[in-house]
């Protein structure tokens, strides 16, 4: 997860400098996880840029209100997928907008496409994808 949350923090150095963090961790000891790590990287390394945290169901319902409050929005792999989506069909149509997908050795810059299709484990597929610019 700190891999994932730094790309996400050097991303958008490159943008406004806003990072919104995605999880559930109401309901999920992984979102307890993840929210943990992603506020340590940016405690630790990025302490000069912004970073919110929201809960998925809630960034999918302020995404439809709202995308352009948002910058970058960082996520695992499930509640990326669904975002990702989400955000893609606002624009009208699946395929329009930019997503990338990050693994240890390969990084697949797509349009707005599940996945899953880009590597075997998905597990180890973190998303990184942009809600508006």
């Amino acid at each position: 997860f700190e891999r994932i949350a730094r790309v996400a923090f050097e991303l958008a150095k490159t943008r406004k400098g806003k990072v919104t963090s995605t999880e559930k961790k109401n309901v999920m000891i992984s979102g307890v996880f993840w929210n943990n790590v992603v506020t340590e990287v940016h405690k630790n390394e990025y302490p000069d840029m912004e970073l919110e945290h929201i809960l998925a169901d809630a960034c999918a319902m302020q995404l439809v209100r709202n995308p352009k409050q948002f910058d970058l929005i960082v996520a695992d792999n499930l509640f990326g997928d669904i975002l990702s989506d989400e955000a893609a069909m606002l624009t009208g149509s699946m395929g329009m907008l930019p997503s990338a997908s990050f693994k240890t050795t390969v990084t697949v810059w797509t349009l707005f496409t599940s996945p899953s299709a880009a590597f075997e484990d998905v597990s180890e597929n973190p998303q990184v994808g942009w809600a508006s610019s």
